[in-house]
């Protein structure tokens, strides 16, 4: 019986290490798409707001870098949202 109390407690103890990096694991992943999923809804809010004004996102983009205006997707995403005068003279300035 110590030689099964011994098995089990071996077993346990695997189980253990591989429960606890698998949470590492799972939690790295989670991060990841977390940032991914914000970054989809940025990108879908700039279309939306970029569209209004009768201009495609990818369009849009490529026209901020080709004029080095330095704005992340974040802050375009958040004017879009809650300063569309502030956008509106981004997208003109850049059409």
């Amino acid at each position: 019986t110590t030689i099964l109390c011994i098995l089990l407690l071996s077993l346990y103890l695997v189980l253990a290490v591989f429960w606890l990096f698998r949470s590492i694991v799972d939690t790295v992943d989670d991060r990841k798409a977390k940032k991914r999923n914000f970054r989809a809804l940025w990108i879908q809010r700039i279309n939306a707001a970029a569209r209004q004004y009768g201009i495609s996102y990818s369009q849009f983009m490529g026209k901020l870098a080709k004029q080095n205006i330095g704005l992340n997707r974040k802050v375009l995403a958040d004017l879009a949202m809650n300063n569309p005068q502030a956008f509106e003279a981004i997208v003109n300035s850049v059409k």
